[in-house]
């Protein structure tokens, strides 16, 4: 399932409802040092969604990036995750549904 929301059309799909949607605070950290020498780019990314999945709920993500491309993977994961997360969501049983 999750494969299936991956693709290059779905990534272009997420990116744009993304970009419709209320975000409530977008933050980044100060850039780091690595043995004592500024980083070329801040790694670090945070997110948080208002009405997420329920109205009255709110999805808060912290992603910390290491590597070469820390910078790049923690920003993916603020926008891309949520949509997933929601899909995965939306496609689960209901655990209080009367239905077998």
């Amino acid at each position: 399932m999750i494969s299936n929301l991956l693709s290059k059309d779905s990534l272009e799909e997420i990116v744009k409802q993304e970009s419709k949607k209320e975000v409530m605070s977008f933050t980044e950290t100060l850039i780091g040092k690595n043995y004592g020498e500024m980083k070329l780019h801040n790694q670090d990314n945070s997110i948080i969604k208002k009405g997420f999945y329920l109205e009255d709920s709110h999805l808060f993500i912290v992603a910390d990036g290491h590597g070469p491309a820390g910078h790049h993977v923690s920003k993916l994961i603020c926008n891309i995750f949520p949509v997933i997360l929601n899909k995965l969501l939306e496609s689960s049983v209901d655990p209080f549904s009367q239905t077998k």
